[in-house]
């Protein structure tokens, strides 16, 4: 569960690259009222890069329900 506020604004050009936007929200996740977009730019893009987008996914497969019995290493 991201401990951020996210971002829905579809609109956005760094929308698929942001983590405040692509993370994967929990239930009670909160969002931005109001897009944090200005004109020359968002303080609060959060980029992401091939590393990190490839460690979220592999910290998800990990704690996926069908890989909780495995042993830890």
């Amino acid at each position: 569960m991201p401990d951020i506020s996210m971002c829905n604004d579809y609109s956005c050009p760094d929308f698929d690259r942001c983590y405040r936007a692509q993370a994967k929200p929990s239930m009670r996740q909160s969002y931005f009222v109001d897009s944090p977009r200005k004109m020359d730019g968002c303080d609060m893009l959060w980029p992401i890069f091939k590393e990190q987008v490839k460690e979220l996914l592999e910290k998800e497969r990990e704690n996926s329900p069908r890989h909780r019995d495995k042993p830890s290493a």
